[in-house]
């Protein structure tokens, strides 16, 4: 196993490229093919935020890739649910940290991702709805043979969120529930707050009551 170290502590910097980092990587087989692979395992801190794990694997025989974030120290008091409205480009830009627990809906879209169907993830609002438009692409020749009408749908579909990805259909929202607490959405504007923050309230895991009234984050 190669490893590099460095100390984590800065979880309150908006620089992402100022993070200091852990990472370890490891040869380890695929899932797919049964070639030998690669494990790489980053720590980092997250603007605002906290210290999260992000292990990815890939393999060069097959072309299989997968990447999950994990989160590091105790868990949250309170689960939360964050909107945030998506009205410009640059906006399609901030940064999504989804745990397995979270569900994501965008209701002009007519989606609703629900919770622990996705591992823990991190990307850009662009990056998860691209992410999403392929793997409903890698199906739709088959569809289009066996199902033509689900296979019309399921494009016309495409389309409209391409429009969002690309930022050609703007603004729309994006909703993140998380019982866990462990998610959240990117604030480009942190410390200051968001001029575009629509919510963030925090929820009894035990009862799913508000515990707390809303209030501004400097993560969202």
């Amino acid at each position: 196993m190669a490893t590099s170290q460095a100390v984590i502590h800065n979880t309150e910097s908006k620089d992402y490229d100022a993070f200091t980092k852990l990472v370890s990587t490891a040869k380890s087989m695929c899932e797919v093919c049964g070639d030998e692979g690669c494990t790489s395992v980053m720590a980092t801190a997250v603007p605002f935020f906290k210290e999260i794990s992000l292990v990815s694997f890939s393999c060069e025989g097959c072309g299989n890739r997968n990447a999950e974030v994990s989160f590091c120290g105790e868990l949250p008091e309170c689960g939360v649910r964050m909107e945030c409205k998506v009205a410009e480009c640059a906006h399609l830009n901030r940064i999504v940290v989804k745990s397995e627990y979270a569900s994501i809906r965008i209701p002009e879209l007519d989606l609703e991702i629900p919770a622990r169907t996705q591992k823990g993830s991190m990307n850009s609002i662009e990056g998860m709805l691209s992410k999403m438009v392929a793997g409903l692409q890698e199906g739709q020749a088959t569809r289009k043979d066996s199902d033509p009408q689900s296979y019309a749908k399921i494009n016309d579909f495409i389309a409209l969120a391409q429009s969002f990805a690309t930022g050609a259909k703007l603004p729309f929202t994006l909703i993140l529930d998380d019982p866990s607490g462990n998610s959240c959405i990117q604030n480009p504007y942190a410390p200051a707050e968001d001029p575009f923050n629509l919510s963030l309230i925090h929820i009894c895991r035990c009862r799913r009551l508000l515990t707390c009234r809303s209030r501004w984050s400097p993560y969202h």
